[in-house]
């Protein structure tokens, strides 16, 4: 599994994640990506075959099933409770994660949350 952050992770989180064996990349670590819209965030994850990690469930939620229904689908979705903001915990559990679901696919069109 390998991973986009949204953008309300920094970019040094990714980096955490990627020094643990974790390939991830973060939308706050690429002064191009930062403004695209949740819709460009999920091409680019589609394009990249890049699980996301967002704590914005409602519209990656909606984004993701519209995805499922035309039969383009997504690579997964790794949803993160606002309330935990805790850096070391976001990265246990993703690298948690990473380790349970090693495979590109492994998330693909789910909808997992932590």
């Amino acid at each position: 599994m390998r991973l986009l952050l949204d953008a309300m992770y920094a970019a040094r989180i990714a980096a955490a994640l990627v020094e643990h064996g974790v390939e991830a990349e973060a939308i706050d670590g690429d002064p191009a990506l930062l403004g695209l819209s949740d819709d460009g965030v999920m091409e680019r994850a589609r394009a990249r075959g890049l699980v996301v990690v967002t704590e914005n469930h409602a519209d990656f939620c909606r984004i993701a099933r519209m995805s499922v229904q035309t039969g383009v689908g997504h690579p997964g979705l790794v949803l993160v409770p606002a309330q935990r903001r805790e850096i070391g915990w976001l990265i246990r559990e993703l690298r948690r994660l990473a380790a349970e679901h090693p495979g590109d696919d492994d998330l693909r069109d789910r909808e997992i949350w932590l």
